[in-house]
């Protein structure tokens, strides 16, 4: 069987055009749902890396057709989760980092 050139073009244009759509650092919508996630590279098939729902969920199959680009915040749990993780947003006190434990104020001697 041999592939089909206009296939792969076809392919690689609708990467190339996905790429472009969140080059501004949009955030996605997967389908139709209410949800936002945070958009990063998702590696699709082998090398292959498109952008995707950094918490991976939602698009089975690598259905690019199915992510929407958005300005809209991020509302999925697990993609502000991450970003919490990852010291790329605020934890619940406004710090970066979260509390593992209290230390006594240094002003409290």
């Amino acid at each position: 069987m041999e592939p089909n050139p206009g296939v792969i073009e076809q392919f690689a244009s609708v990467v190339e055009q996905l790429w472009r759509q969140f080059a501004g650092g949009e955030n996605a919508r997967l389908r139709d749902t209410g949800v936002v996630h945070a958009v990063g590279p998702v590696r699709l098939l082998g090398e292959l890396v498109v952008p995707g729902a950094r918490c991976h969920t939602g698009v089975a199959g690598g259905e690019l057709g199915a992510i929407t680009p958005t300005r809209d915040a991020v509302t999925c749990r697990t993609c502000l989760e991450m970003a919490r993780l990852r010291g790329e947003a605020p934890g619940p006190d406004g710090a970066l980092q979260l509390v593992l434990f209290d230390l006594p104020d240094e002003r409290s001697r």
